[in-house]
């Protein structure tokens, strides 16, 4: 016979309280606002480690694209790290894996992101080929046909993957009518 403890709500305070200490220093930090060349910048610093993570919000989402422009984000993002006008496509794999910097971008329904993470030593190399990449893509004709393949493919397959497929019907019906009806699931990397 087993013998209850603990109450449910007992157990739920208890994990409330420890996430709320796990974050506390998360949240005790300092934010500070300000403007860029006329970018507004929200820094929060963290000296609890040497990480350095930088997102860039990109206004875009459904409301700004048609049904023929639908999915150009997550296009655009997958080429522009494929080279720029100031580092080939190797030299960026190269510096990257040399530093263990990660650019990548992402689309979601209301704002495209790119983003950056390095560790501190290496931000301003890192940086330099963020802004690259934002900046100056070289939108490589032959990159693009591959992404625009990869993602079509992506999208014919979510109906083969039963969480996708699921999440996909649930999208078509939340949202008949709606422009968020339009946004689909990046499953390609």
């Amino acid at each position: 016979m087993s013998r209850i403890l603990f109450s449910r709500a007992a157990v739920r305070r208890w994990m409330i309280a420890v996430a709320v200490l796990a974050f506390a220093p998360l949240q005790a930090l300092a934010t500070e606002e300000f403007t860029v060349n006329g970018l507004k910048v929200i820094l929060k610093k963290n000296p609890a480690n040497q990480i350095v993570a930088v997102n860039l919000y990109i206004r875009g989402g459904v409301f700004n694209l048609t049904p023929q422009t639908a999915g150009i984000e997550p296009l655009l993002f997958s080429v522009a790290v494929k080279g720029t006008k100031k580092y080939p496509k190797e030299v960026i794999n190269a510096e990257l894996a040399r530093m263990g910097t990660q650019i990548d971008g992402n689309a979601t329904r209301d704002y495209g992101v790119g983003f950056l993470r390095c560790i501190k030593p290496n931000f301003e190399k890192s940086w330099d080929i963020f802004t690259d990449v934002v900046l100056n893509p070289l939108l490589d004709p032959a990159e693009v046909e591959l992404a625009r393949e990869q993602i079509l493919t992506g999208i014919r397959q979510q109906k083969d993957v039963p969480d996708a497929h699921l999440r996909l019907i649930a999208n078509e019906m939340f949202f008949t009518g709606h422009p968020y009806v339009r946004f689909f699931f990046r499953i390609c990397g």
